[in-house]
């Protein structure tokens, strides 16, 4: 497993709109599940390195070109905790592969999207959701460390619904950003297994 760990800040006073991001990635092997995993980011990420917000995401997805500033836009505006982004299939298709889930009145995870749903924005009003979608997630440091992560016990998908849960309980605000983009990809186009920590995608 691969995952991507990114800290945003805003810049000096002087480019109030402005955030820079630094980050890194790492590589479990075997993969831990994804709370694990995203434990482990953190415990490499560069010293001093206090970002506002993390940037979790999953390595079969590719963000479009503001997608983060429209995370970061709708958590700011709405005063999220926990931002996601719309997650559409692969190879330029419209169809909805993920735009979060509801739970059934046995706590079970529900998809908000049927199978091969197109986008055609009938959901970009409805931002306030139980639980994003868990390839692409924003969520605010403080919120982060006060709910203690993800729970390394839950795995797959589950653990950012339990994450979403759990900061939905202690009063925060979960949405998704209906114009932040991200694609699935295939899996011969993500990171090779064979690939060499420390290239150049690792800076």
């Amino acid at each position: 497993m691969r995952l991507w760990l990114a800290g945003l800040r805003r810049y000096p006073r002087q480019h109030p709109r402005c955030w820079h991001a630094s980050g890194a990635s790492c590589r479990a092997r075997p993969s831990p599940g994804f709370g694990a995993a995203v434990a482990a980011g953190l415990a490499v990420r560069p010293v001093g390195m206090t970002p506002r917000f993390l940037l979790l995401l999953t390595d079969d997805v590719l963000l479009g070109g503001t997608a983060v500033r429209r995370m970061v836009e709708e958590a700011v505006e709405a005063n999220a905790g926990i931002v996601g982004a719309k997650v559409l299939g692969s190879e330029g298709s419209r169809t909805l592969a993920d735009l979060g889930t509801s739970v059934d009145r046995l706590g079970t995870p529900v998809p908000l999207v049927g199978p091969g749903e197109i986008d055609q924005g009938q959901y970009d009003t409805d931002r306030d959701v139980l639980a994003v979608a868990g390839a692409a997630v924003l969520v605010r440091s403080d919120l982060f460390e006060a709910l203690g992560g993800i729970d390394p016990e839950v795995h797959g998908s589950d653990g950012i619904v339990e994450l979403c849960w759990r900061a939905r309980l202690l009063g925060a605000t979960v949405a998704t950003a209906p114009t932040s983009v991200a694609q699935r990809i295939d899996a011969g186009d993500r990171w090779p297994a064979d690939r060499p920590e420390g290239g150049k995608g690792d800076q």
